[in-house]
């Protein structure tokens, strides 16, 4: 019997280490939804704002609050207010951007520049927050 509980021991051993050694490789789900929220917010900075390119906005809105809605139940309680602030941010943008569709006009469009530069700062604070995770 004593035989059989130290190959057991031994074998219970080998399969943790093992677990834990696949586990090292795995990126967090958080750190891949943060990834997809830059490129999201990197994809507006570089469109050209302007009449035509509102429909591209909130097409890239809509991927990114999809991808807001993933990270709220992969990120811990630990980055609440950087998610709430990105969400806080795609909520001005997409008013922005009703308000230029309705009317097109500089100032809106100049509203939703803004907008963008805000989402993009405050996609990057939840980057900065949630890197050591990553």
């Amino acid at each position: 019997m004593t035989t059989r509980r130290r190959l057991a021991g031994v074998l219970a051993g080998v399969a943790l280490l093992a677990s834990a050694v696949t586990g090292c490789g795995d990126t967090p789900d958080v750190c891949e939804d943060v990834d997809a929220l830059q490129e999201s917010a990197d994809n507006l900075r570089n469109a050209e704002v302007g009449a035509g390119a509102l429909d591209t906005i909130t097409t890239e809105l809509a991927t990114i609050q999809s991808t807001l809605r993933e990270l709220g139940t992969d990120a811990s309680e630990q980055y609440a207010p950087e998610v709430d602030a990105v969400r806080s941010e795609v909520s001005d943008l997409r008013a922005s951007v009703v308000a230029a569709t309705a009317d097109p006009s500089s100032a809106s469009l100049a509203a939703v520049r803004d907008d963008v530069r805000a989402l993009g700062t405050a996609v990057g604070n939840l980057g900065d927050a949630i890197a050591e995770t990553c």
